[in-house]
């Protein structure tokens, strides 16, 4: 059977060795710019190494690479061959030996170029699909299942991969992994055609291609659209060439062999132009179903015209003249709300079952809470809110202070009484004596509103509704099973007379869509979205020189919450301009909701209209217009600039657009070039600190604290491999647990900034120290290079809901300090961080004994690097490690 391989550092040392050849043959780089461009592509792409073994057919044991790049990298840099070696979502390569002894990597299995949904990218934008694409235009139905690659590992072997995995799940699991469901129907097919996985795989072998498929199977896994029986399997739908560059074959010969070979060829309707397929997806649009079947959507297969003609306004596709390229077309209706419904249930299940086990927590008496009701104390702090505010209302009345100052008093005693109550409510739910509250939708459908509170009153009951809960509904939601049928008992119950009313109920006004108001626009609202030191400042003074806009920069805030002290900025300017550039990052989805609902509080007879300009992806961002965001979709026109453009030559482009767009004239080239004068001379009002990037001493700290220790300092982010690790076992309790507890680590700053494993620390046993100290203390305080180095293995993963760590299994020494022994008195680990600051890191130490309650799993081993070190850390002695931060 495959097997994960166990170093993660010998699979780094293939990707450089496979990187390595595109990197030095880049034209006209530098060495160090090479380097940095290396650590950029081992940055955003990962390999895991499989091993499969021999078998009657095959003797040989086959070394199998699986390349994975980060999410954001497709975004980011595919518009940059140079940045990103390949586009290809599913890619397995094995190292081969060439006729001439050379070796080289082999693409086994090809996967289809990332593709998106059309205004997703700036080329998937309608203009340059418009512009870099032509006829025919094949639309095939997007089938709603999970990928699986077949490709032929040999002449007469084939190898059955899921998008970036080969193989069986973790040795635990009873699951079957994507990868071995695929083979099992892989079988089935075949069977049924009277053919062998042997002849597919001489006929997969001649084309040098992979079958690229659709498992769709709800016995196996539900995800969002049923499948009836006569349509579940393997659904084929792409038969891609192993090479670098994206080529599949065409549909009719993908559905001819799908026919050849038993599997279930996917739907597909050809279209001589775009304005076709247009209209064909607006009406299936409308209701987000074909013939009263629910679609999540299509994939539209193109070309790039032969002869590509340069457009001012459209930004052309990453491919060759004459090249396929993909783009998707995704319904808002049902698909989407159908996923939030199952997202949904599985936020409330998790936090049921967290709930579940802290009243039993509570029935063993070992639950500590942090809200402390003293009520001598509460009372006291209380009745002095009170007397301040009847002075308040004396004063107010004797005319001594304003009505602004009394509401300000009046507030301190209500917002006292709020976060008291909040505390209170908090304290429950954490000791088991309330129940967790319903999420809330980002969605405002009524719809969904009406599910959160369906599946909340069948998980819970609700006495008041005189509802039971019906905890079989969910017996096996999180194993993937159950999601239709629970949503398709709440449709039923939504045609019921009582589903209707209620629905109406939550129904309310519609908020007003400023997409459907065709009045004449007044006010204009420009909204840059990039990266900190791209040029925003400098074209947003360049624009108020030229025409006496207002400019709102977040940089002007001094407050310490600076969204709502930019968002009155930005309100207030309008009181002096009709345009206003609101200028901050305005990267995330929270920034552009904020400037959207600021704009929907306008007075009735007034208007906006939302000029984006977008100039480049970043690795944090949430993409515009991504994800069927209402926000986004309200900004009407959008201007794209490119980083490596001067400030010229994109106040040009800005200009060339938005005067036809707000009815002005151009201004002369004399005023032009005054404001880039303007903008180039431009000093901030206000500057804000920025961080040091000088340390603070340039000589080590060797000083020995109480608190001092010596340790290893591994290489790793324990937070990301913590992170594949649960991405590989099942979405269920206990593992839930694991994932909220990680959450809380990332979202608080909780994580260990320097992993290691304390080796003696000050405060152990005088013993051990006097045993141990003075030689570890001379070798961790050499000059980095002369340290001794380790190559460590991670074994296991623990948490329990206020700590998480790894086990290391074991831990040599490189050369020339091979024959160093190192000992400790307590279990190796590396602590990953903490639930919240009152959690000590100390704490991991005992995750793997018998003292504490505590989730222990084995994972495949990896094996990573560290360096020994001394850590001075001159603080209080609150443990042996120090505060999380510091670790």
């Amino acid at each position: 059977m495959p097997m994960l391989a166990t170093s993660v550092f010998a699979t780094s040392m293939l990707a450089v060795s496979v990187l390595m050849p595109f990197v030095a043959s880049l034209p006209l780089v530098s060495m160090p710019m090479r380097a940095t461009l290396l650590c950029a592509v081992l940055f955003v792409l990962r390999c895991t190494l499989y091993t499969v073994g021999s078998n009657a057919v095959d003797p040989k044991e086959h070394a199998i690479l699986s390349w994975k790049a980060q999410e954001f990298a497709y975004r980011q840099f595919s518009q940059d061959s140079n940045e990103l070696p390949t586009l290809a979502r599913g890619l397995f390569t094995e190292q081969v030996t060439g006729p001439n002894g050379e070796d080289h990597q082999r693409i086994l299995v090809r996967g289809y170029d990332k593709f998106f949904n059309v205004g997703e990218l700036a080329w998937t934008q309608p203009a340059a699909i418009k512009a870099f694409s032509t006829g025919p235009y094949i639309v095939s139905y997007k089938e709603n299942g999970c990928i699986v690659f077949v490709a032929a590992l040999t002449q007469e072997r084939l190898v059955v991969t899921s998008k970036h995995a080969i193989g069986n799940r973790a040795a635990e699991e009873e699951k079957m992994s994507h990868a071995e469901m695929g083979r099992v129907w892989l079988q089935r097919h075949l069977a049924r055609s009277g053919r062998s996985e042997a002849q597919l795989a001489r006929e997969l072998w001649d084309r040098d291609e992979t079958a690229v498929m659709e498992l769709c199977d709800d016995e196996f896994e539900e995800h969002v659209l049923r499948y009836p029986q006569d349509r579940t399997g393997l659904h084929l739908h792409g038969l891609n060439a192993n090479a670098v560059d994206f080529a599949t074959r065409t549909m009719e010969e993908v559905q001819a062999f799908a026919e050849m070979w038993g599997f279930i060829p996917v739907r597909f309707r050809t279209f001589a132009t775009l304005a076709e397929v247009d209209a064909f997806a607006s009406e299936v649009g409308k209701t987000g179903s074909l013939h009263g079947e629910p679609m999540e959507g299509f994939v539209v297969r193109t070309k790039m015209r032969n002869e590509v003609v340069r457009s001012t306004d459209a930004v052309q596709p990453p491919y060759k003249p004459g090249q396929t390229w993909f783009y998707k077309i995704k319904f808002d209706e049902p698909y989407l709300m159908y996923r939030d419904w199952r997202e949904l249930t599985r936020t409330m299940l998790s936090e049921r079952d967290r709930w579940n086990n802290l009243r039993a927590d509570a029935v063993a008496g070992i639950v500590e809470t942090t809200f402390l009701e003293n009520k001598e104390d509460d009372a006291d702090v209380v009745s002095s809110l009170h007397d301040h505010v009847a002075q308040a209302e004396r004063d107010f009345a004797a005319e001594k202070i304003s009505k602004k100052e009394l509401k300000r008093v009046q507030k301190r005693l209500q917002h006292y009484h709020q976060r008291r109550e909040k505390e209170r409510a908090k304290a429950e739910i954490a000791r088991g004596t309330a129940q967790p509250c319903m999420p809330l939708p980002r969605s405002q459908r009524p719809e969904t509103h009406l599910y959160v509170q369906w599946v909340y009153d069948r998980l819970y009951g609700n006495c008041e509704r005189e509802i039971e809960a019906e905890p079989a509904l969910f017996t096996a939601f999180h194993e993937g099973h159950g999601i239709i049928a629970l949503r398709e008992k709440f449709l039923a119950f939504l045609e019921t007379p009582q589903g209707q009313a209620q629905l109406q109920l939550r129904g309310g006004e519609a908020a007003r869509d400023l997409r459907t108001d065709d009045r004449p626009f007044e006010k204009t609202l420009l909204i840059p979205i990039a990266v900190p030191g791209s040029g925003k400042t400098a074209l947003g003074v360049a624009l108020t020189h030229l025409f006496s806009w207002a400019h709102a920069q977040s940089d002007d805030v001094q407050n310490k919450r600076t969204g709502p002290a930019f968002l009155k900025l930005v309100e207030s300017a309008f009181d002096k301009s009709g345009v206003v550039i609101a200028d901050r990052n305005n990267h995330l989805l929270q920034h552009r909701d904020e400037l959207v609902d600021l704009c929907l509080r306008v007075e009735p007879g007034e208007e906006f209209q939302y000029k984006g300009i977008l100039t480049r992806f970043i690795k944090d961002m949430q993409t515009f217009r991504s994800s069927g965001n209402s926000s986004d979709d309200q900004i009407d026109e959008l201007i794209w600039l490119d980083l490596g453009d001067a400030l010229p030559a994109s106040l040009d482009r800005i200009l060339d657009r938005l005067c036809p767009m707000l009815g002005l004239q151009r201004p002369p080239q004399e005023s032009i070039d005054a404001a880039l004068c303007a903008a180039e001379s431009y000093v901030p009002a206000v500057r804000k600190p920025l961080p040091s990037t000088v340390p603070k001493s340039s000589v080590p700290d060797y000083t020995v604290h109480p608190s001092s220790y010596i340790a290893v300092f591994v290489h790793l982010d324990a937070v990301e491999v913590a992170m594949q690790v649960l991405d590989t076992l099942p979405a269920t309790a206990p593992y839930t647990s694991a994932h909220t507890l990680l959450s809380a680590i990332k979202e608080k700053g909780r994580a260990v900034a320097r992993p290691h494993i304390t080796l003696v620390h000050q405060m152990d046993s005088a013993a051990y120290v006097d045993a141990h100290w003075d030689t570890l203390f001379s070798l961790a305080t050499r000059s980095v290079h002369d340290r001794p180095s380790f190559f460590l293995t991670l074994t296991q993963l623990a948490w329990n809901d206020r700590v998480m760590a790894f086990k290391v299994g074991g831990m040599h020494a490189d050369a020339p300090f091979q024959d160093l022994s190192l000992t400790t008195h307590k279990t190796m680990h590396i602590t990953v961080g903490t639930a919240d600051a009152e959690v000590e890191a100390v704490e991991s130490s005992a995750l793997f004994g018998d003292t504490v309650d505590a989730y222990v799993v084995s994972i495949q081993e990896r094996t990573v690097h560290g360096v020994l070190g001394f850590h001075s850390n001159p603080k209080k002695a609150t443990n042996e490690h120090g505060p999380c931060a510091t670790a």
